[in-house]
């Protein structure tokens, strides 16, 4: 089953977002902010981003500039609930690379339709080895 990177600096949502993807058979492995982001995907593999946008230290908008500035291929699931105008956010965060944005709050049958749907296109953009 696909590995997914969670990555949000609130514990609480993090292992909620963990029981949520696991409960559909989803390997997780969890990040606090952006630094952490890139330091797991620098040492392993993972099938999916899921990103919360505003969090300390490097943000979801600059860890997805890193991303492409370091040409790491993975998708992005980008996600906001923050009241400093999460829309604009997450409209900038497709702009530099998420294939998806979530409002949160979201219920699990969204969150696994997003993941789902973004992991199918994933591997159809990709050629077949």
């Amino acid at each position: 089953m696909a590995c997914i990177l969670v990555a949000d600096d609130d514990k609480t949502i993090r292992a909620r977002l963990r029981q949520m993807l696991e409960r559909h058979g989803y390997d997780v492995v969890e990040a606090g902010n952006g630094n952490e982001v890139l330091q797991v995907l620098e040492a392993r593999h993972v099938d999916l981003l899921v990103l919360d946008i505003v969090m300390p230290e490097k943000d979801g908008l600059e860890t997805l500039i890193e991303l492409g500035r370091r040409r790491i291929e993975v998708p992005v699931i980008a996600m906001s609930g923050s009241t400093r105008a999460p829309m604009d956010f997450l409209k900038m965060a497709r702009k530099v690379g998420a294939r998806e944005i979530l409002y949160k709050p979201f219920k699990e049958a969204e969150l696994i339709d997003h993941v789902a749907n973004t992991l199918v296109q994933d591997k159809k953009r990709r050629p077949a080895s």
